[in-house]
C-alpha cells in the first residue's frame, strides 16, 4: 500500500530581516540547503548572527513576500508583535527568547 504525505520545502520563501544593523562585520547565516518537512510538523528555521551579537534588542522580522501582510513573525522592542503577523501564522510561530541574546534567531 502506498502512503501519501504532503511535504513543505522552506527555501527562499521565508526571509529574515534585521532592521537594526549588526555591529562590526556580523552577518546572518542560515542553512544552505532547503529544509523539507511533512505538513503539520513543527520546524525550526535555523539562523544565526556571526559573530554572535545580542539580537534581543533588535527588530527581527521573518517575512514571506507572497503574503499580505508579509510578516510570519515579528520581534520588536523585546516582545513578539502578533498584531503585525499574517493571520494564518498567529499562534504558530515563536523564537527562543533566551537564544536571541546569543545571536541565535530561531
Amino acid at each position: 500500500m502506498l502512503s501519501y504525505f504532503s511535504a513543505v520545502v522552506f527555501h527562499t520563501v521565508v526571509f529574515l530581516h534585521l532592521t537594526q544593523p549588526c555591529a562590526g562585520q556580523s552577518q546572518l547565516v542560515g542553512p544552505s540547503q532547503p529544509i523539507v518537512v511533512t505538513a503539520g510538523d513543527d520546524i525550526i528555521l535555523p539562523c544565526q548572527i556571526e559573530p554572535a551579537v545580542d539580537a534581543s534588542v533588535m527588530t527581527v522580522e521573518w517575512t514571506r513576500p507572497d503574503l499580505n501582510p508579509r510578516f510570519v513573525h515579528v520581534w520588536r522592542d523585546g516582545m513578539e508583535l502578533n498584531n503585525k503577523k499574517h493571520p494564518s501564522y498567529n499562534g504558530r510561530t515563536s523564537v527562543f527568547v533566551n537564544k536571541l541574546r546569543c545571536g541565535d534567531i530561531y
